[in-house]
C-alpha cells in the first residue's frame, strides 16, 4: 500500500468527479461487497503488502498479520461508512490520485484495483501509537525524549536518520553514524527545519540548516520504485554529499 492519501487530504485536490464509469463503479462495489459480510479474505485481495502503518508503529507484512490486526484500519464505524455507501454519491475519482470515500475516508487505486490508504481516525490506532512512542522514547538517548510525534526513521549505508516533531511544532534533525545505536547521544542535531510538498503526489523533503550546509531528507512517494528516500547535504548551492535509503518508515 502506497503511503499516498495521508498526504495527498492536507493538499487542494482539484479534478474531482463523482463517478460515472461503469469500470470504476464495479470497482468500488466489488470493494464494498466482502465488508457486508466481514469477509477478510476477499477484503485481503485489495491490499498490497507490506502495509504501512503510522510510524513508529510496526508494519504489517502479510495476510496472516493483516488478519489479525483488521481492526486497527477497519473498526465499526469505517465498516459501517462503507457498507453504507453509494458507489455513484459517495465516492469521487481524484484524477490519477484515486478513487476516494467521502471527505477521504479511505482512498482505491482504480487502476491497480488496490486500496491506497485508510485515513479514518481508529481510537485502536491511537492507542498503539501512544504505546509505540512511550517505548521509543524510553530506547532514545534522553536528549531526545522530549518530543511530540515520530515523523521517520531511515538509515543509509552510513547514517541512521530519526525526524520528530517537538511540542512547539518545530522539526528536529538528528544522526549517528550506523556502528552506533539511537541511545547513544547522536553526532548531530538540528531543529528548525521546515517540510515541503512537491506537486499532488506526496513527495515531500523535510530541510535543515547548519551554517553554510543543508540537509535534505527527500521522501519519493511517487515516481521512484527503487528509492523511498534520499539524504541530500548541500554546500552553499552545490550538492555536496547524496545518500540513498536503504530502509524507511513514516
Amino acid at each position: 500500500m502506497k503511503k499516498i492519501a495521508c498526504l495527498l487530504c492536507i493538499i487542494p485536490l482539484l479534478g474531482w468527479a463523482q463517478l460515472s464509469q461503469p469500470r470504476d463503479i464495479d470497482f468500488v462495489r466489488s470493494f464494498i461487497a466482502p465488508f457486508k459480510t466481514q469477509d477478510i479474505a476477499a477484503i485481503t485481495a485489495f491490499i498490497e503488502f507490506p502495509l504501512y502503518r503510522p510510524y513508529p508503529i510496526e508494519n504489517i507484512q502479510d495476510s496472516t498479520e493483516f488478519a489479525s490486526r483488521f481492526e486497527e484500519f477497519f473498526d465499526a464505524e469505517l465498516i459501517s461508512e462503507i457498507t453504507a455507501s453509494d458507489p455513484e454519491k459517495n465516492w469521487r475519482k481524484m484524477g490519477y490520485q484515486g478513487i476516494m470515500l467521502n471527505k477521504g475516508s479511505l482512498w482505491l487505486d482504480p487502476y491497480e484495483r488496490k486500496l491506497i490508504s485508510v485515513n479514518h481516525k481508529n481510537p485502536k490506532t491511537n492507542r498503539l501509537l501512544e504505546r509505540a512512542t512511550v517505548l521509543q522514547k524510553a530506547n532514545l538517548h534522553s536528549s531526545l525524549r522530549d518530543f511530540e510525534t515520530a515523523v521517520l526513521l531511515m538509515t543509509t549505508e552510513k547514517f541512521t536518520i530519526r525526524i520528530d516533531r517537538l511540542k512547539d511544532g518545530e522539526y528536529r534533525y538528528a544522526s549517528w553514524g550506523r556502528s552506533k545505536k539511537m541511545n547513544q547521544k547522536p553526532d548531530l542535531v538540528l531543529v528548525g527545519g521546515s517540510k515541503s510538498f512537491e506537486g499532488s503526489g506526496g513527495n515531500h523533503s523535510y530541510s535543515f540548516t547548519h551554517k553554510n550546509y543543508t540537509y535534505i531528507c527527500q521522501i519519493y512517494v511517487l515516481g521512484f520504485k527503487n528509492i523511498p528516500a534520499e539524504l541530500q547535504v548541500y554546500k552553499g548551492k552545490t550538492l555536496f554529499h547524496a545518500e540513498v535509503a536503504n530502509k524507511i518508515d513514516y
